[in-house]
C-alpha cells in the first residue's frame, strides 16, 4: 500500500521517514512522506497550459463522450493517425477515417483486437515506451500480467508509414507512460506532428519535486517549443483533489497544435478554458471542471 504526502518545509524528512520504516515493518505498509514541488512552479505550469486560440475553429471527433476530442480545424492534407493506447472505444479514430479519410495506427497491449476493424485502421498489439524491451502489462479486461513488446514512439511510427511523412495526428492515452515515451521523443520525432491529443494521467502525483523536476518540467518546456495548447479538458474519472488552494483533476486531455501552422499575423490569444462542445468523459458521473485559478 503506498501513500504519499506533499510537503513543502524541511528538515524533518529524514526523522519522518525513519519513524514511518518502523511502522512500515511493523504493519506491511509502505508509506512515505516526499517533498512536493514549490507553488510557485506548481502555479507556473498550469498558467503554461492555458490554452490559446487562432483562426482555426475547434471541432469535435469521436464520440460525445469518451473517445471523443476537441481539435483544431486543420486537418487538409493530414493522412494518418497515431494512436497509441486503444482502450474500449476506437470512435476518435472511426471518426477521422469517415468524415476526413485519416487513416490510424493503433497500438496497445492491455486489449484484444477490436472487432471488424475498417480498412484504414490497422492495430497491433505493442506498447509505446522510451525503450524497445519487454514489459509486464496489465490486461485490461482480465486484470492479469502478460509479457508485452514495447518499442519507441518513433520506432513505430517508422514501423508503419515512411519516415518523410509529415504532418500527422497523435492521439495517445497510454496510462501513465505518456511523460517518458514524449520525453525521450527527440524534437525531430514531434515536430512531425500537426496535432497531438494527449491525456496526462495521475496529475496530483507529477508534483513530487523531484519527478516534476527531470521529468514533467523538461516534457512540458520541450512540447512548448513546439506546440501551443488549443484545449484543455479534465477526465471526470475521479473526483478532484485539493493541493495547496486549487483544485488538481486526477487526469488532463490536452490538445497540442503545431506552431507552425499560425502565422506571424495570427499569434495566439487566450481563449476561455471550457468550451461549449465539451462533454463528460464518462456520462454516468458528475463532470469535472477545471479550477480557473489555476489558469489566471
Amino acid at each position: 500500500m503506498n501513500f504519499l504526502i506533499f510537503l513543502s518545509g524541511k528538515g524533518i524528512f529524514k526523522k519522518l521517514n525513519q519513524l514511518l520504516s518502523v511502522f512500515n515493518s511493523k504493519f506491511e505498509y509502505n508509506y512515505s512522506i516526499e517533498r512536493s514541488v514549490h507553488k510557485e512552479a506548481f502555479e507556473l505550469f498550469f498558467k503554461d497550459l492555458r490554452p490559446l486560440s487562432t483562426s482555426y475553429q475547434l471541432i469535435r471527433v469521436g464520440s460525445y463522450n469518451d473517445g471523443g476530442y476537441l481539435i483544431p480545424n486543420d486537418l487538409e492534407g493530414i493522412k494518418y493517425c497515431i494512436s497509441p493506447g486503444v482502450g474500449k472505444t476506437i470512435n476518435f479514430e472511426a471518426d477521422l477515417l469517415e468524415r476526413f479519410n485519416i487513416q490510424s495506427f493503433l497500438a496497445d497491449p492491455t486489449v484484444e483486437r477490436p472487432d471488424n476493424l475498417k480498412a484504414g485502421i490497422d492495430f497491433e498489439s505493442m506498447g509505446i515506451s522510451y525503450v524497445q524491451d519487454f514489459q509486464e502489462i496489465k490486461a485490461m479486461e482480465s486484470q492479469e500480467l502478460k509479457l508485452s513488446n514495447m518499442c519507441t514512439l518513433k520506432d513505430f511510427m517508422s514501423f508503419k508509414i515512411p519516415d518523410t511523412e509529415a504532418d500527422l495526428i497523435l492521439q495517445m492515452d497510454i496510462e501513465n507512460a505518456e511523460y517518458l515515451a514524449l520525453l525521450s521523443s527527440s524534437i525531430k520525432t514531434l515536430s512531425r506532428f500537426r496535432i497531438m491529443i494527449i491525456e496526462f494521467h495521475s496529475i496530483p502525483k507529477i508534483f513530487n519535486e523531484i519527478y516534476f523536476e527531470q521529468v514533467v518540467s523538461p516534457l512540458f518546456k520541450k512540447l512548448n517549443r513546439i506546440f501551443y495548447p488549443a484545449h484543455v479538458h479534465a477526465n471526470n474519472v475521479a473526483k478532484p483533489l485539493k493541493f495547496f488552494k486549487y483544485k488538481i483533476p486526477h487526469s488532463l486531455e490536452i490538445t497540442f497544435h503545431n506552431r507552425s501552422r499560425v502565422s506571424s499575423r495570427n499569434e495566439p490569444v487566450f481563449k476561455p478554458i471550457r468550451d461549449e462542445l465539451d462533454s463528460p468523459c464518462d456520462p454516468t458521473k458528475p463532470e469535472v471542471f477545471l479550477d480557473l485559478n489555476l489558469f489566471s
